[in-house]
């Protein structure tokens, strides 16, 4: 995994333990903060009792879906001194199950590796899929923007006044996976948005390095 890119909001977190009710009440709290921007879920795809899979179908000008995770949040992922929470999503042409399993193990793979997912770090794919419709090698962690309003970003944790930081996956071949690690995430990211398409999970495209 590459070092941090754009993250320049950190916030120091207590590491109380949730009750069962703050638990739930946080799930809704983050269901509804997707609704809000993306609609109802077309499906809930449940991975454990702690963790599932939001499918949003295509609503209004927003013509592809989005699937995001729901329960990723509940793990404190350290980083010194300080440490993160976070929720990811991808954008795709059409829905898939590998989809839920690279989210389910993107959501795990943080406490699997005792290490903390930033805005701007790269992670390749080694973890097994079920399905070869992946078309890419790695993984980039990004802002919503530009498939997505800023607003989407983060969510204000209710019951603690955490913050809860919500990163958008975007599938990267290897020559961009070593531009980044090279050049930067940011100067990749660039890129990626300067080509003009939607950042799809689920579909290649023209490689921006």
């Amino acid at each position: 995994m590459s070092g941090p890119g754009r993250n320049s909001c950190f916030i120091l977190l207590t590491t109380t333990r949730k009750s069962d009710y703050q638990r739930v009440q946080l799930r809704q709290q983050i269901t509804g903060h997707f609704i809000y921007h993306w609609g109802v879920p077309a499906q809930i795809h449940v991975q454990r009792d702690d963790l599932a899979v939001l499918e949003f179908a295509p609503q209004g000008n927003r013509k592809t879906f989005r699937f995001a995770t729901n329960g990723m949040s509940r793990s404190i992922q350290p980083s010194g001194d300080l440490c993160y929470r976070t929720e990811v999503y991808v954008c795709a042409n059409s829905p898939a199950p590998w989809m839920i399993d690279l989210l389910k193990s993107t959501a795990e793979y943080p406490e699997q590796h005792r290490t903390h997912f930033l805005e701007g770090n790269t992670i390749p794919v080694k973890f097994p899929l079920p399905s070869t419709d992946f078309p890419f090698q790695a993984l980039l962690i990004a802002p919503p923007e530009p498939s997505d309003p800023p607003t989407i970003g983060a969510i204000c944790d209710s019951s603690s006044g955490e913050t809860i930081f919500i990163h958008q996956l975007i599938g990267i071949t290897q020559n961009e996976l070593a531009y980044a690690m090279l050049k930067g995430s940011e100067r990749l990211l660039h890129r990626l948005v300067s080509l003009g398409e939607p950042l799809l999970i689920d579909k290649a495209r023209q490689e921006a390095v």
